[in-house]
């Protein structure tokens, strides 16, 4: 019989993949799978096991007219058969023909009247089969168990067999059924594991994603905005102090070579920043802003991840200074030794009258901040008062470490070098008056990112 459905999502599936839940990528590739057709092929071709009942048809004898009405039965049998296998193949266990179905089972209760053993036991097969085949799984217990009780029920009556007898009959079938239930549901387990496997992947590439914007927006943020500083800077000093300007153009480049190291770095899969070295080029910035930064640290900074972690927050945390704050002053504190805290304080605030007191909402940097603490078990707050903005990161010292080994191509930045942490302040007065506090592109938005 003609196949009038198209081609569905579950097309190649195995014989018993529950084609309802199948998702389209899941599937065995094309050149290591038959074709649905195939398949209908194969599975309709089980039909012939209907000779057995010809057989015993041919071995009773019955009279013509009954003749003729078990050799109709036996076609209508291997006819609906066929029919549910092309029907249902492509759209399994969902009962898409219910009708040749029903014929189906009442066609083999039919001809019960006429033929015997043989007949109840290869009806039983197709029967259970085309069950697991189309109907939904929450129906194969019920349908089993009839079948068992219907095929009881003829042994005795029909076939004059004793209760004993008639049971041990369909044994058989019982078996059958359960192997028929286990092969669906470890096909079906096999099929999640694929989609499992599918969406770990899908999972991994978004949380790479995630990794490369969040680290990107860190990096060459704090980058970029060092640039334009010191390229602004530079041209203010052209007609009053070329050398000083020649030197902040050297800079400029240096800062966009780390830029380009660490953009790549970051798309490599590298993210080696030391708290030591970012609170260096912390001073650098500051200097060329206008902004007069203090540091207060201990002798001995944390390294490992929990450094790492806390260098992420000295560079946000200044790059909000330099976009948003219009800060004239900054202060950077490293206090602690299990947890060791940072806090990047600004009079921002102050500067522009005052704002607000309480919590501050996290924009994009800040909130892959806080990703990068709680990743490494700590805590990010950011609060505003009248006076200061305050960005607090608090991580333990041994802070589990979720960053790729290895060492980035320049790492050690050239400009990281030039700024020291403790004199980073030194020369803010001398650079204000180069670089007014309205040099910086886009400040004054008011909220940190």
């Amino acid at each position: 019989m003609a196949d009038t459905h198209p081609t569905s999502r579950t097309a190649g599936a195995p014989f018993f993949v529950d084609g309802g839940h199948e998702e389209r990528g899941t599937a065995m590739p094309t050149a290591r799978r038959p074709s649905v057709r195939l398949i209908k092929i194969a599975a309709s071709a089980h039909a012939v096991f209907l000779f057995a009942a010809v057989i015993e048809l041919a071995r009773l004898s019955p009279p013509w007219y009954g003749t003729a009405f078990a050799a109709t039965g036996i076609v209508l049998f291997a006819v609906c058969f066929v029919r549910i296998v092309w029907r249902n193949m492509e759209r399994l266990h969902q009962n898409v023909t219910p009708v040749a179905f029903a014929a189906m089972v009442g066609t083999a209760a039919a001809l019960q009247v006429v033929l015997e053993r043989t007949w109840l036991l290869t009806a039983s097969y197709y029967v259970v089969t085309l069950l697991v085949v189309a109907q939904p799984p929450r129906r194969w217990a019920p349908g089993v168990a009839a079948v068992l009780v219907a095929g009881t029920a003829a042994g005795v009556l029909r076939l004059g067999n004793d209760l004993g007898d008639a049971v041990a009959t369909m044994l058989p079938v019982l078996g059958y059924a359960v192997i028929l239930a286990f092969g669906y549901w470890f096909t079906r387990m096999g099929a999640e594991l694929r989609r499992a496997r599918i969406d770990l992947a899908r999972g991994a590439v978004s949380a790479e994603r995630t990794r490369i914007a969040r680290d990107l927006h860190d990096v060459l943020g704090q980058r970029l905005t060092e640039i334009v500083l010191k390229a602004e800077l530079a041209s203010r000093l052209v007609g009053r102090d070329p050398e000083r300007a020649a030197a902040e153009m050297s800079s400029v480049g240096r800062a966009a070579r780390a830029a380009l190291d660490e953009m790549r770095s970051t798309v490599s899969g590298y993210r080696d920043v030391t708290l030591a070295g970012e609170i260096a080029t912390a001073g650098e910035i500051a200097k060329a802003a206008g902004i007069a930064l203090s540091v207060h640290v201990p002798p001995a900074l944390p390294g490992g991840a929990a450094g790492r972690t806390l260098a992420w927050a000295v560079r946000e945390g200044l790059t909000n200074v330099l976009r948003h704050a219009e800060a004239g002053s900054c202060v950077i504190t490293v206090t602690g030794s299990d947890p060791v805290v940072v806090t990047v304080t600004d009079d921002g605030p102050a500067r522009r009258g005052g704002r607000a007191r309480g919590e501050v909402a996290f924009g994009t940097g800040l909130a892959g901040l806080a990703e990068r603490v709680t990743a490494a078990g700590g805590r990010l707050s950011a609060s505003a008062g009248e006076s200061r903005f305050t960005l607090r990161a608090e991580v333990p010292a041994r802070a589990p470490d979720d960053s790729p080994s290895g060492t980035p191509p320049g790492s050690g930045r050239d400009d990281a070098s030039s700024g020291s942490p403790a004199g980073s302040g030194r020369g803010a007065a001398e650079a204000r008056d180069d670089a007014s506090s309205g040099t910086q592109s886009g400040r004054g938005a008011g909220e940190p990112e």
